[in-house]
C-alpha cells in the first residue's frame, strides 16, 4: 500500500510544482519579501524539508546576504524571515563551493554536527542568471535523499522568481522616478506661480511651452492657453516702440537660441494683449534636450515707469520726437564717429518729402505729419541696423551707409522710392527726391560728400518737379471730382464763364484763365465732409467757417504749381459779393477781379439748375432767382448781359 502511495505522490509532484510555479510568479504579494518567504515555505513543503534559506550574492564585495530563511538551518532562528541580515555560517567551504556555480548535494550524515547545525541531508543550489551568481538557495533535513531533479526544479522556480523580482524593483524605481518628476514638475510650478517676475518659455519654432501667472498679469492675457503653441515673438516682440515691425532675424529675444548663452536685455518694448506697448528688462537663457538647445527660458521686469523716463530723456537728445529718428544733432556726431578708414567706403543719402508743404497747406499739418511718419517708416524698413537714419529737417532726411559704395546706396535709393510710392495721404502718393555721395578715400572730407549729396538730391528735386507737380495736380482734382456732381458742377462753372467772357470781349488769353479758373474754382473743396458742401442750407456755425474756407484752400493750392499760379486770385474772390457782404475778404464792387465777378454769376447760375441738385429750378425760374441777386451779391451790368445770352439760346 505504501508503494501505491509513492507512486502517487511522484504522479502528483510534477503538477504541484507547476501549481507553486504559477502562484509564485502570478500570485499576488504586498511586497517582493512575501513572495520570497512563500517560494521557500513551498519548496520546503513540496521536497519535505525541514529547513531552507535564501542568500543573495553581491559579487562586488563577495558578500552573502540573507533574503529570507525558515526552519532551523542558521544559528540564530530569531532570523527567520526577516531578511537582509549577513550571516556567518558554519562549513563555509560547502557555501564557497556553491558560489563557485557547482551545485551541493550532500545525502549522509555530518561528521559530529555541531549545535544549531542538525543536518543529516542537504541540498545548496547556485542561482545565475544572465551567467553570473545572483545568490544560493539551500534545503536540508529531508527524509528521503535530494536528487537532481529537485536542483532542476529548484533552479527553474527560484530563476523565474528572481526575474519577476527584478522586473518588480524596476516598476517601483520607475514609479518612484515618474512620482520624483511630478512632485518636481508641481513644485516648479509652485515657484514659477509664486515669483512675482513674470516667466515664460519657448522651444526652438518661438512657440511658447508655458508662462506663470505674472507673466499673464504683466501681459493682459487671461489665460495661458491664449499663448500656448503661438509664436511669442508675434505675439509680445512683433513691432518697435514707433510701430515699425521687427523681424525674428532681428530679434534680441531669439539670439539666446543661436548664442548658446545667457542674454541680457536692459530695455526692449514688448505689447500687450490690447495692444499698448511697455518697457522690459529681459533675461533669456537657453535650456537644453539632448545636448542640443531646445529652446529659452525667458524672464522680464516691467520697467515702464523707468524706462519712459530714460527713453524720452534719451529722445530729447538724440531722437526726432515726430517719426522716431536719430536728429541732426545725433547724426552729426555719428558721421564723425564712423568717419575711419575702416568704415570706407561711407555712402550718405540726403532725402527731400516731396509735396509735404501743399500738404500742409491744404490738408494741414495733421496730415504732414503723417506723411513724414510714414516716410520714416519706408525708410526704417529699407535701411539695415547700421545704418543711421536722422531726420536733418522739415521735410528733409539723411542716412549715414558705412561700408557701402556709391553703386550699393543707389540700389537703396530705388527700394526708398518704391517702398514710399505705396504710402498716400488722402490719394496722394508719397514721393522724396534722393541723392547719394560716396567718400571713398580718407583724404576727403565727409562735409564734402553730405553737400555733394545733397545738390544730386536738388538736382532731381528740381529736373522732376514739373511731372511730381503734375501727379499731385492730377490726384487732388481726381481726389475732388470722384464726386459726379462735382465734376460736372466745375465743367459746367468753366463753360458758362467762358460764354460771359466772351459776351463782353474778354481778350482770347483772358477767356482761356477764365474758363480753367471756372473749372478750379472749388478745388479748396477737397478738404471738405462731403455733406458739408452738399447741404450748405443745414451747416452748423462751426461749419459754416469751414466752408467758408474753401476758396483760401483753393488759393493755396493753386498758387503750389506753376501751370494755375496766375489763377490764384480768381479762384480766392469767387465768394466775394457785389456789396462787400462775401467772404474772405469783404471786397466790394471792382475790387473784385472782373473774372471771379464772371465766376460768381456762373457759379449761383449752375447750382440753381444742375440737375444733379436735390431741387434744380427750370431757367426760366433762376434767371428770375439771378435777377434778383444783382446789386447785392452779383454785379449788375454783368448779370444784365449773362441773362441776355441765357434768354438768346
Amino acid at each position: 500500500m505504501s508503494g501505491k502511495n509513492n507512486v502517487v505522490q511522484e504522479l502528483e509532484k510534477p503538477l504541484l510544482w507547476n501549481s507553486l510555479f504559477t502562484k509564485a510568479l502570478t500570485g499576488e504579494f504586498n511586497s517582493i519579501q512575501e513572495q520570497f518567504c512563500f517560494v521557500l515555505d513551498e519548496l520546503i513543503r513540496l521536497t519535505k524539508s525541514k529547513s531552507g534559506y535564501i542568500y543573495l550574492y553581491d559579487e562586488m564585495i563577495d558578500t552573502l546576504t540573507l533574503r529570507v530563511s525558515s526552519g532551523c538551518i542558521i544559528t540564530d532562528k530569531s532570523q527567520a524571515h526577516t531578511g537582509q541580515e549577513k550571516c556567518q555560517f558554519k562549513r563555509m567551504d560547502i557555501w564557497k563551493e556553491a558560489i563557485d556555480r557547482k551545485r551541493i548535494i550532500t545525502n549522509r550524515d555530518l561528521e559530529k554536527p555541531k549545535k544549531g547545525m542538525e543536518s543529516i541531508r542537504f541540498m545548496v543550489v547556485p542561482i545565475i542568471v544572465n551567467n553570473k551568481i545572483v545568490g544560493i538557495v539551500g534545503l536540508a533535513n529531508k527524509e528521503n535523499d535530494y536528487n537532481s531533479r529537485d536542483s532542476h526544479q529548484i533552479i527553474a522556480l527560484i530563476t523565474g522568481l528572481w526575474n519577476t523580482a527584478k522586473k518588480h524593483e524596476k516598476e517601483m524605481k520607475l514609479g518612484k522616478a515618474v512620482s520624483s518628476l511630478r512632485k518636481k514638475e508641481t513644485q516648479l510650478r509652485v515657484i514659477l506661480e509664486s515669483t512675482t517676475d513674470a516667466i515664460f518659455g519657448m522651444d526652438n519654432n518661438m512657440n511658447c511651452v508655458f508662462c506663470n501667472r505674472s507673466f499673464l498679469e504683466v501681459t493682459g492675457y487671461k489665460h495661458q492657453n491664449e499663448l500656448i503653441g503661438k509664436n511669442m515673438h508675434n505675439m509680445i516682440h512683433h513691432s518697435r516702440r514707433d510701430g515699425t515691425p521687427i523681424l525674428p532675424t532681428q530679434c534680441r529675444i531669439c539670439k539666446a537660441f543661436s548664442a548658446g548663452e545667457e542674454i541680457r536685455i536692459s530695455e526692449e518694448t514688448l505689447w500687450r494683449a490690447d495692444g499698448t506697448s511697455f518697457f522690459a528688462q529681459l533675461f533669456a537663457t537657453p535650456w537644453y534636450k539632448d545636448e542640443k538647445i531646445a529652446g529659452a527660458v525667458i524672464t522680464l521686469t516691467d520697467i515702464t515707469k523707468q524706462g519712459k523716463s530714460k527713453y524720452e530723456i534719451k529722445h530729447s537728445g538724440y531722437y526726432d520726437p515726430l517719426t522716431g529718428l536719430y536728429n541732426r544733432l545725433f547724426f552729426r556726431a555719428e558721421h564723425y564717429r564712423l568717419d575711419i578708414p575702416e568704415n570706407l567706403p561711407i555712402s550718405i543719402i540726403v532725402g527731400d518729402i516731396n509735396g509735404l508743404k501743399l500738404i500742409n497747406d491744404t490738408f494741414g499739418h495733421i496730415a504732414g505729419d503723417t506723411l513724414l511718419r510714414k516716410a520714416a517708416i519706408a525708410l526704417k524698413r529699407t535701411c539695415k541696423d547700421n545704418h543711421i537714419i536722422a531726420r536733418t529737417g522739415g521735410d528733409e532726411f539723411m542716412i549715414l551707409l558705412p561700408k557701402t559704395t556709391a553703386e550699393e546706396g543707389e540700389k537703396i535709393i530705388s527700394r526708398i522710392k518704391d517702398e514710399f510710392s505705396r504710402e498716400n495721404i488722402l490719394g496722394i502718393k508719397g514721393s522724396i527726391s534722393m541723392g547719394c555721395d560716396a567718400k571713398v578715400s580718407h583724404d576727403q572730407d565727409i562735409a564734402e560728400t553730405i553737400k555733394n549729396a545733397e545738390n544730386k538730391m536738388y538736382t532731381e528735386k528740381t529736373l522732376n518737379r514739373h511731372i511730381v507737380n503734375e501727379s499731385f495736380f492730377n490726384a487732388i482734382i481726381g481726389r475732388l471730382h470722384s464726386n459726379p456732381e462735382e465734376r460736372g458742377h466745375s465743367k459746367n462753372v468753366s463753360t458758362l464763364s467762358r460764354k460771359i467772357g466772351e459776351a463782353i470781349n474778354l481778350p482770347t488769353g483772358e477767356i482761356r484763365k477764365l474758363k480753367e479758373a471756372g473749372f478750379f474754382h472749388d478745388i479748396g473743396k477737397i478738404v471738405l465732409d462731403e455733406y458739408i458742401f452738399k447741404e450748405t442750407d443745414l451747416l452748423t456755425e462751426q461749419e459754416i467757417k469751414k466752408f467758408r474756407l474753401h476758396p483760401v484752400i483753393g488759393y493755396r493750392v493753386l498758387n503750389s504749381f506753376d501751370n494755375t499760379i496766375n489763377l490764384t486770385e480768381y479762384v480766392l474772390a469767387h465768394h466775394e459779393n457785389w456789396d462787400g457782404s462775401g467772404y474772405p475778404k469783404g471786397l466790394k464792387k471792382e475790387e473784385i477781379p472782373v473774372h471771379a465777378r464772371i465766376i460768381r454769376i456762373a457759379d449761383s447760375f449752375d447750382l440753381l439748375t444742375n440737375k444733379l441738385q436735390s431741387n434744380p429750378l427750370n431757367i426760366g425760374d433762376a434767371i428770375q432767382k439771378i435777377r434778383t441777386q444783382a446789386g447785392t451779391e452779383l454785379d449788375p451790368n454783368i448779370t444784365e448781359i449773362f441773362v441776355n445770352i441765357m434768354l438768346d439760346r
